[in-house]
């Protein structure tokens, strides 16, 4: 009788890990503000250097109309 399993691949080293961290950070927030609208115009995302352009909190900003004040 043969008995067969999949053995998980062993983590990745902390280095490795905190490396890939900090690029889907950069990614994810990059320096340069950002924001994206739905079909309505509506704000759906919104990222910290755009908190900072407008004063408005990201909760502020979330599901406001893009030309509504």
């Amino acid at each position: 009788m043969v008995l067969a399993a999949e053995v998980p691949a062993p983590a990745p080293p902390a280095a490795q890990l905190s490396s890939e961290l900090n690029r889907a950070s950069d990614i994810l927030e990059p320096d340069e503000p950002l924001l994206a609208v739905d079909a309505d115009w509506n704000i759906v995302l919104v990222n910290a250097a755009q908190e900072q352009v407008s004063g408005l909190s990201r909760e502020q900003s979330l599901g406001r109309n893009l030309w509504e004040r």
